[in-house]
């Protein structure tokens, strides 16, 4: 717990690497779309790096709905909407996972998608499975049998294995699935043996790339007919262990898992043991203890309720590790928060009696930084629009190229210049200190800080993109000791 603590104030009040603010971008309009979702595997960012991502979401008409993917980019939308589903019948609550060639900037090569479809009465589940080969795949039948289904999550292993959980007939259902030959390979009851009412399960995996050890939590109606939240996990020997809690007090809403560390996954769920509702986590030690808090990166105000908390912290190669997060706050009106570890940047939703969520995705790679996406959806006169919010972090930090110690300081010139997107500014430092290496534009504001931290003795080397600037002439300046010295530079698209 200690180690935790000590990285969210590493992620709120020391920033060492390049900066951006949140940008909106509309990805669709003039439709009724709703409930856009990424994958949320939550594993380490280093690990799952891709040049592109997927988002699913609901498009209605009338009675009936479909589902669409969008593959998002570094800077957007990648080609047009596909819609994987034509059916006549109400669809809902999309989830959706896929596969790469591991690696960074490696490619998408196979997903899954599986939804809540209102067929015979009753909400069965469906699923389409997609390859670079083929496409996607017709729709076809997941669980179909007599109970409804819903609120399915998935997380993928290879090419063709993924596992997934979802709520059925007040149960929770674990399926390992192999999404080419379109078999169930494994099913479990997680919660056969408990008569209470149980819902809303979430899996993440403890093992990647190749393991086969999770955790999946859940909700519990307790007595008093409140929620608690209990979760299970599986060894990589496929044993599961007894259920155990994660948070009991109060009223609990099942969130999901956040990432709080290299290795932690950690549980989030909403609670109003306070009075408000207030967002939590239980971590999971590697020693076996539990610990819980309420989230302590975000200022929670009594007054509001706060809930659909999901955060992933992204390591660099210094072993440092960089928050990204958003939420929704309800007071009057309800409000989506995106926070790196500046203040956060805010959208405002509506009135506060919006259900409303967001969805964080992984990270895309291009060049040496991660492209964050969070999407959400704003209603307009009367269409549903889907949003998203863009920022970015540098993963790779700064690099010390190893040659000795250099006889002065040194600001070098960036290289290429002009460039487009990415530069690379070398500098020289002949003793140990505090350097701080910061980029201003034309009107001297400053537009990154790229280097704020304890050096050693060294030359080094820093990228800056510029991807989401404009074209126009830069500045970047280095502090180090008494030394400062500040060059030009052209970005050029």
């Amino acid at each position: 717990m200690k180690k935790l603590i000590l990285l969210i104030l590493l992620c709120t009040c020391i920033p060492t690497f390049a900066q951006s603010q949140f940008e909106t971008h509309t990805l669709t309009s003039g439709h009724v779309d709703k409930n856009p979702v990424f994958a949320s595997s939550y594993y380490p960012a280093q690990w799952i790096l891709l040049n592109m991502e997927l988002l699913a979401f609901e498009r209605h008409s009338g009675s009936n709905s479909q589902i669409c993917v969008i593959q998002m980019g570094p800077n957007g939308m990648l080609g047009q909407i596909t819609q994987i589903t034509n059916a006549a019948s109400l669809k809902r609550n999309p989830a959706i996972d896929y596969n790469s060639l591991y690696g960074h900037s490696g490619s998408v090569t196979h997903a899954l998608a599986v939804w809540e479809d209102y067929r015979n009465s009753k909400w069965d589940l469906y699923a389409s499975s997609f390859s670079t080969s083929w496409g996607w795949s017709v729709p076809y039948a997941f669980d179909t049998d007599q109970y409804n289904k819903s609120n399915v999550k998935i997380i993928g292993r290879d090419s063709a294995i993924f596992y997934i959980v979802y709520e059925k007939n007040n149960d929770i259902i674990y399926r390992k699935f192999n999404s080419r030959t379109n078999t169930v390979l494994d099913e479990v009851n997680l919660t056969s043996s408990d008569p209470a009412v149980c819902g809303k399960p979430v899996i993440v995996n403890r093992d990647f790339p190749t393991g086969g050890s999770f955790i999946v939590s859940y909700e519990k109606t307790k007595a008093d007919t409140k929620k608690a939240v209990y979760f299970r996990k599986r060894n990589n020997s496929g044993v599961w262990e007894t259920p155990d809690t994660a948070a009991y007090a109060g009223n609990n809403m099942n969130t999901g898992f956040a990432a709080s560390s290299w290795i932690l996954p950690e549980m989030v769920f909403d609670s109003d043991r306070s009075g408000k509702y207030k967002m939590y986590a239980t971590v999971l030690n590697t020693n076996g203890t539990k610990d819980q808090y309420l989230v302590q990166n975000i200022q929670q105000y009594s007054y509001c309720n706060y809930n659909h908390f999901q955060s992933f912290f992204y390591p660099i190669i210094t072993d440092t590790y960089f928050m990204v997060a958003s939420y929704i706050r309800k007071s009057d009106v309800t409000k989506l928060f995106c926070q790196k570890y500046t203040p956060a940047d805010s959208t405002l939703l509506g009135d506060s009696s919006l259900n409303v969520k967001s969805s964080m995705n992984n990270g895309i790679a291009t060049g040496n930084i991660a492209v964050i996406w969070i999407a959400y959806t704003k209603d307009s006169l009367s269409f549903s629009n889907v949003y998203a919010k863009r920022t970015w972090i540098i993963f790779s930090g700064v690099k010390n190229l190893g040659t000795g110690v250099p006889e002065g300081y040194s600001l070098y010139q960036n290289y290429p210049n002009p460039f487009n997107p990415s530069t690379v500014i070398k500098f020289a430092v002949p003793k140990a200190g505090d350097v701080r290496l910061r980029v201003f534009d034309a009107l001297g504001r400053e537009v990154v800080t790229l280097v704020n931290e304890h050096l050693s003795a060294g030359t080094y080397e820093v990228a800056f993109n510029a991807s989401g600037y404009a074209s126009s002439v830069y500045f970047y300046r280095l502090h180090a000791g008494d030394y400062a010295e500040t060059k030009r530079m052209v970005h050029v698209k």
